[in-house]
């Protein structure tokens, strides 16, 4: 009998299939559970296989993500599914099944699609330049430091655990609120909240419309934080608690109603990043290093809509440094659509891993390495991602590498005058920000700041102290460097 063809390139599919393996269109009408359910455990394997033959997808929370302000929170209860154990990981690569998501070739790195290849519109190319830093004195013994979206408000930590805002403007205008748990780290959500991290018992959720503080139990001090959902979602991830916890939360911008957890996910090992894939719908993923360095640990994807909470994981084996690190995506594929029927491809994440000498990228289709062309002699200091296609790894040894995306190839080593000691990116991804330390404890310290197309160093601005530690906050047009030591911010805005 002869296949069936796909209309639009014409290739031959499987009679029944609902996307082209070729050109990856849908063919069919695009089925409401894209991720189908959790193929790690035998048992569940069969049970899912048999629900998705039968058409199960009732516990699919289609919407939880995209839902209207007036959805009925009592819809969100979870709907009976097949319980999923989380007791061992198998040792290989779990691709996606056939009938649970888009088939795609397994690509080399170098064939890969990358948006890499967009043309970067002709402003990204061209240098910033900032007016002169300048300090602003806090007056307590600071810890760490964010900064509203707007750039206007901004945000420090003290070492008692209060939190103060204070107007850069009008520094003298300020406003404390103490939080419980003595937090370690600020993480900014969206432009609306803020969380502190590694707080001993409930994380501090904070709306920074009306300053309000909620209190949510995220099984232990919280290590990290992910917003999603248009802001209806908020997932929290305990390393000590091994758990991973939903939250659903106010309806709209306006709604003041408090956060409450719907729904846990407990786990083998101690989560280490939550990351967001963007597309349609978003996926979360999951960094699970192994707690044995001889054994491998897991990248896990999941959709958080479907019920119960990570039904739908997806585990790919691997091994893991213990701290890998998530590079930021692209601005423009961060934009999730209002329809939540609109097809967005799914372009996956990348980490940096092997102590900066080789580029993980997964996606629901597959795992892809990339070995780089020069690592770190030292230690892996920082890493910026600028204009989608340039790595900035910054090595203790005092240089920073400048490589090419996606085939990791040595474009420039800049050297460094001192030991760097913190390193961020804008937002836009298209500047990069190194903070090196002074000569002595009392010197100012250096913040270089890369930039262009190749990236390059285009500024050395003196900022305080920066003896051994640093923290860095950055908005599209203004950076705040914290000095420990001088218990000062200095303030950098774009010209």
């Amino acid at each position: 009998m002869t296949k069936p063809t796909c209309p639009r390139c014409g290739s031959s599919i499987q009679l029944g299939a609902s996307k082209c393996p070729a050109c990856r269109q849908w063919i069919g009408p695009r089925p409401g559970f894209p991720l189908g359910q959790s193929q790690l455990f035998g048992i569940a394997c069969a049970l899912l296989a048999t629900g998705a033959a039968l058409g199960f997808g009732g516990a699919h929370l289609a919407g939880l993500l995209t839902f209207p302000a007036d959805t009925d929170r009592a819809a969100l209860a979870p709907a009976p599914a097949p319980s999923t154990s989380t007791s061992s990981v198998p040792d290989r690569v779990h691709s996606f099944p056939s009938n649970a998501a888009p088939s795609a070739p397994h690509l080399p790195p170098a064939a890969r699609p990358s948006v890499a290849s967009t043309p970067v519109p002709p402003d990204a190319a061209r240098p910033a330049t900032w007016h002169p830093p300048r300090t602003i004195p806090l007056g307590v013994v600071p810890r760490d430091i964010a900064l509203t979206e707007d750039g206007a408000t901004l945000l420090v930590l003290d070492t008692d655990g209060a939190l103060h805002a204070i107007q850069p403007d009008a520094p003298d205008t300020r406003r404390r609120l103490p939080l419980p748990g003595r937090p370690a780290r600020l993480h900014r959500l969206g432009p609306h909240h803020l969380v502190a991290l590694d707080a001993q018992g409930p994380l501090p959720l904070i709306d920074l419309r009306t300053w309000d503080l909620t209190l949510l139990d995220a099984g232990g001090p919280a290590s990290d934080a992910l917003l999603l959902g248009q802001g209806r979602v908020l997932l929290t991830a305990s390393a000590t608690g091994r758990r991973v916890t939903r939250f659903i939360g106010p309806g709209t911008s306006t709604d003041t109603a408090d956060w409450r957890m719907a729904g846990t996910l407990s786990l083998p090992r101690p989560p280490q990043q939550l990351g967001l894939v963007p597309g349609n719908p978003e996926l979360v993923l999951m960094i699970l290093p192994a707690l044995d360095p001889s054994r491998p640990g897991t990248l896990e994807l999941f959709d958080p809509r479907v019920e119960p909470l990570g039904t739908s994981r997806r585990a790919f084996a691997l091994h893991l440094d213990p701290t890998p690190r998530l590079l930021p995506t692209a601005p423009s594929l961060d934009v999730v659509p209002a329809d939540p029927h609109t097809s967005v491809p799914w372009r996956g994440r990348t980490l940096l891993d092997r102590q900066g000498s080789q580029l993980v990228h997964i996606s629901p289709d597959a795992l892809d390495l990339t070995l780089l062309a020069a690592a770190p002699e030292g230690r892996l200091a920082g890493v910026a991602r600028l204009l989608d296609r340039y790595l900035i790894l910054v090595d203790t040894a005092g240089v920073a590498l400048v490589l090419g995306e996606p085939d990791g190839a040595l474009l420039a080593r800049l050297p460094l005058d001192t030991a760097p000691v913190a390193t961020a990116q804008t937002p836009d991804g298209r500047t990069a920000l190194i903070a090196l330390a002074g000569r002595a404890a009392v010197d100012p310290g250096t913040l270089l700041i890369l930039d262009g197309d190749p990236p390059t160093i285009t500024a050395r601005l003196s900022i305080g102290p920066t003896a051994t530690d640093a923290r860095i906050a950055v908005t599209p047009d203004r950076i705040a460097t914290l000095s420990l030591a001088d218990k000062s911010v200095c303030l950098i805005e774009r010209r």
